[in-house]
């Protein structure tokens, strides 16, 4: 269903008035109704993310588990216990065995 003229004026309305200060410049219409599209497509993005299915963890035993949700793929205690761990501060970083987390330096 598309939106009626009024509703989208006041999209585009509300947009410049979000927008225009937090850029420090005025915004055309056509501006204000670019950045709403963007963030509209951005969010319908992540709303589908979402709705994607997971993939069965690697650790998956094929038991359900009360600890942990059902779409974490990695045991807290795995990370904790592995290789990658180490001393910061007054307790430990230990780098993510499922995302590339670079050089563990938070870099």
């Amino acid at each position: 269903m598309k939106p009626s003229h009024a509703a989208n004026d006041n999209l585009i309305d509300r947009t410049r008035t979000v927008w225009q200060p937090r850029l420090g410049r005025d915004l055309s219409r056509e501006d204000a109704r670019q950045i709403a599209e963007s963030v509209t497509g951005f969010f319908a993005v992540l709303a589908e993310w979402s709705r994607a299915e997971t993939p069965v963890p690697a650790n998956d035993t094929g038991k359900p588990s009360n600890s942990i949700p059902a779409r974490c793929a990695v045991k807290a205690e795995a990370v904790a216990e592995g290789p990658d761990r180490r001393k910061a501060g007054g307790g430990w970083t230990a780098r993510c065995p499922v995302h590339d987390d670079g050089d563990g330096d938070g870099e």
